[in-house]
Formats: structure tokens, sequence, C-alpha cells
């Protein structure tokens, strides 16, 4: 990120977010931009435990507090820092499916 470099563990991750031509990473109780596209930096990801809620987010199931019902049969992620994220209705499929719901 510019002139820093951090080092973080992909368990210290808790969300990724597109921002412009960016990633923006959220972990510990920071964030950071990486000159990445989502599509790239999900590949290196475990998809046991990140989940693409939709074209715009990346979440890490470990940081989730709770899933609600959402328009058009999408879920909101709600994350335990209350991030709200809404899962597509096809992500919402998949989620459930991972969940076992």
């Amino acid at each position: 990120e510019g002139e820093r470099c951090h080092f973080v563990k992909y368990h210290e991750i808790r969300l990724l977010q597109v921002d412009g031509n960016y990633v923006r990473l959220f972990f510990r109780n920071t964030h950071a931009m990486m000159p990445r596209s989502l599509n790239y930096v999900e590949e290196r990801l475990d998809p046991n435990i990140f989940f693409r809620a939709n074209r715009q987010q990346i979440v890490n199931l470990n940081f989730v507090g709770r899933i609600e019902p959402w328009v058009g049969d999408g879920l909101l992620i709600i994350m335990q820092d209350g991030t709200q994220v809404e899962a597509s209705r096809r992500q919402a499929r998949e989620l459930k499916n991972a969940l076992e719901m």
C-alpha cells in the first residue's frame, strides 16, 4: 500500500471489498488497499473459510455474526463488527448449501 507493506495472516482478514481498481482488505482494526482484482485475490483464498457474497465482497465466515433473510431470496450477512454484506440470490443458495441451512 504505497510505501507501506502490511504482513497479514489470512485468518486475520474479515472482509475484502472492491474499491475502484483495488481490493480493500479489512483486518485487525484497520484496512489496506491492494492493487489486484477481487478475482485474483479470491483464487488464493481458502474456499472453506472465505465466501464470495457478491461481485464486490468476500467475507471470512469466521467473522460472521449472524445471517438474516433479505430482499429477493438473498441473505444479509452481518459481520461481528456490524458491517452488513448483501449476498445475492445465487450466492445465498451457495451459502445455505455450504452452511447446511
